[in-house]
């Protein structure tokens, strides 16, 4: 059964880190309701585009301006894609809005909401895009109704991208997506300098865990063996991803 992630939270939350984890590591394949809307948008104005800049209020307007006419016109063109593409895996990175949120429920999606502090995030846009938002840009809807969803899962990204990862290797634990070997677009050899830290960073938390199992007494054992238990699933997933590499 082919697998459906939608991945949700404000801008600069880390929705576009978690989503290139999930493509590099488990075999996702990428979509985003806005791609259309930038390739329209870069095609008329692409000025607003130099230096790598995103335009994020002429996007937010010229959306807007487009749901005017048809509400779900982003959300049918990403679905006609993923019907005739037909991914194993799929992830939409940039869920916003309450009806991208209800259509994707309703299709049989997991909607996975990215949370971050909102210093952490402006921080994050002005390093990424050289401006920070404005106050048009935080008040628009697709800022809003982010809060009013309500996710399968929620991650925190307030720490580390490290941190993030864990969570991301955490819940595809929970969920048993196991990783795979490559996502098909052939960039294995520049991945392999990532597996042994990888491997370590699993090693050192599992024998953490490891030592709380043997500290822990009655009323908090059963917390720590969930723990041990996610710690050895992030072992046993950098070793498949070892393997992968080497076969």
């Amino acid at each position: 059964m082919p697998v459906r992630f939608l991945l949700m939270g404000k801008a600069g939350a880390g929705k576009d880190t978690a989503a290139e984890y999930l493509v590099k590591w488990y075999g996702f394949r990428r979509y985003a309701f806005a791609d259309k809307l930038k390739e329209v948008a870069r095609g008329l104005w692409p000025e607003e585009f130099a230096d790598r800049r995103k335009p994020r209020r002429l996007l937010q307007e010229l959306g807007t301006a487009i749901r005017g006419i048809d509400p779900l016109v982003w959300v049918r063109y990403v679905f006609r894609r993923l019907e005739a593409e037909n991914p194993a895996r799929a992830v939409i990175t940039d869920g916003r809005l309450l009806n991208e949120y209800r259509a994707c429920r309703e299709a049989g999606f997991t909607v996975i909401r990215i949370d971050c502090p909102d210093q952490a995030r402006m921080d994050r846009l002005l390093l990424r895009d050289g401006v920070p938002l404005c106050r048009e840009e935080t008040s628009h809807a697709t800022e809003r109704e982010i809060e009013l969803v309500e996710p399968d899962f929620i991650l925190d990204n307030s720490g580390s991208t490290d941190d993030l990862y864990r969570q991301i290797v955490d819940l595809m634990w929970r969920l048993k997506i196991d990783p795979v070997k490559d996502s098909g677009d052939g960039r294995l050899q520049g991945r392999r300098r990532t597996v042994s830290p990888a491997l370590g960073h699993a090693l050192d938390a599992a024998a953490a865990a490891i030592e709380k199992v043997r500290a822990a007494g009655p009323g908090g054992l059963e917390q720590a063996v969930q723990e041990l238990e996610s710690a050895c699933h992030r072992v046993r997933c950098a070793c498949n991803t070892a393997r992968l590499f080497n076969s």
